[in-house]
């Protein structure tokens, strides 16, 4: 089922928007990746960015589960991070890094 979730095309966008959003090293991070960049080539830059975030996010958990889950957790996150609209977040970043909105 894909619904808007607070003006985004699901939770998904949502929330990697607002995780980039409320972290000040990330958002600097992604005002760096998408300087010079079209929409297109930014929104690439941001999944990648994303997909690369996989393996240290399944590192907080302990050993033990994370030796039993990492499969299905990996998986899992990959999965979201595949629903994520990344065109919609680059576009909405390329008006910042133009100058037309904040």
């Amino acid at each position: 089922m894909n619904k808007e979730d607070n003006g985004w095309t699901n939770y998904e966008t949502w929330n990697f928007k607002l995780w980039i959003d409320n972290t000040p090293d990330s958002y600097e991070h992604v005002l760096w990746l998408g300087e010079g960049k079209t929409a297109y080539e930014f929104s690439e830059a941001l999944k990648e960015w994303a997909f690369e975030t996989i393996p240290e996010t399944s590192k907080m958990y302990t050993p033990n589960v994370h030796v039993q889950m990492k499969g299905f957790l990996v998986g899992m996150m990959i999965s979201a991070v595949k629903q994520i609209n990344f065109f919609a977040i680059a576009e909405s970043y390329v008006k910042i890094l133009n100058g037309d909105q904040k």
